[in-house]
């Protein structure tokens, strides 16, 4: 599986996957989640300050796996966790193995039940 499709699957996926569970949140691409910074998150619910990345590290295209773009993405997680965010990584692997969509759909019930 490519990062486009993953990353297209991963989309798919966060697109309904709180509605079905009955949450009105609403799906934000490239959130700007800082006052201050220009950092985005990939995806985010800013209802509810839950914000996915997808790491492209296994896609030898994506700057993110150099050291400069390791350690960017280092400080944009502990910013937006600083500022009460969750912060959840996904990959093309944990995509394409749904192990991510398990970890989220449990996230997501919680969130439904509270």
């Amino acid at each position: 599986m490519g990062r486009t499709d993953a990353r297209e699957d991963l989309e798919n996926y966060l697109t309904y996957a709180a509605p079905s569970l009955g949450l009105d949140w609403t799906l934000e691409r490239e959130f700007r989640f800082h006052p201050e910074r220009k950092f985005r998150l990939d995806f985010a619910w800013p209802e509810a300050k839950i914000g996915i990345e997808f790491d492209g590290v296994m896609m030898r295209t994506v700057g993110h796996n150099s050291l400069a773009g390791i350690l960017r993405d280092s400080e944009k997680s502990n910013l937006a966790q600083a500022l009460g965010w969750r912060i959840f990584r996904a990959n093309a692997k944990s995509v394409g193995d749904s192990t991510f969509f398990a970890l989220m759909d449990s996230v997501l019930a919680q969130e439904a039940t509270t």
